[in-house]
């Protein structure tokens, strides 16, 4: 038929546009985040194996694609914060300190779904400088909850990727949404890292169901 070839109609609706609800909550979190003097990124939703598991020290079955291309990008992420700590990878040659945030959707396996994949929003964020460590990478998180009003509580955990002792986990009202911690050695050689790093990962779905029962 061809596009050209249809007749325009108006539809009798009225309607305004909007943001949704959760696009203005992750616009506040982005100016609170941007008022630490944060810098935010946007990253791929796709990924490949190294990126996602073996750089981070971690292992990770993270969703395959069928037709991949290209295996720089055959997976689709399992978790947000090694695309943030890959943006830092390639601005190493910028000046220090760097602080990056980034919102993504993650994915996994899950039988429950219709496509076998469930999909979440995450932030992570990574702080990097000669003197970067677990105590503020803790009080960003703190800061951040703060600001929104949560009471974060924190329980110390050991992650793969950071090191031993040196990272825990952040609940919210009992349930754990995240983690935070300093980057290993070895994660840090991984990536070709000069610097320290303090990292943590959110969980943005469980942040937002959080504020909307507090309204």
């Amino acid at each position: 038929v061809g596009y050209s070839n249809l007749t325009p109609q108006i539809p009798n609706i009225s309607t305004i546009g909007e943001e949704s609800p959760f696009a203005r909550f992750q616009k506040k979190v982005s100016d609170v985040l941007v008022g630490a003097g944060m810098l935010e990124v946007a990253t791929f939703h796709l990924s490949n194996r190294r990126v996602d598991g073996e750089l981070m020290g971690t292992a990770t079955v993270p969703v395959a694609l069928v037709n991949a291309l290209t295996e720089d990008f055959c997976v689709l992420r399992s978790w947000l914060l090694p695309s943030v700590v890959q943006v830092l990878q390639v601005n190493t040659s910028h000046e220090f300190p760097q602080m990056l945030f980034g919102f993504g959707r993650v994915f996994a396996h899950a039988k429950s779904t219709e496509t076998g994949v469930a999909e979440s929003e995450r932030l992570a964020f990574v702080v990097s400088h000669a003197k970067a460590d677990l105590t503020e990478i803790k009080q960003v998180v703190e800061y951040l909850g703060r600001l929104l009003g949560l009471e974060f509580s924190v329980a110390a955990v050991d992650h793969p990727s950071c090191i031993p002792g040196r990272s825990a986990d952040v609940l919210l009202n009992g349930k754990r949404i995240g983690f935070f911690g300093e980057l290993s050695p070895q994660v840090l050689t991984n990536w070709s890292l000069q610097m320290p790093c303090g990292v943590a990962e959110l969980d943005m779905d469980a942040l937002f169901e959080a504020i909307r029962k507090t309204v």
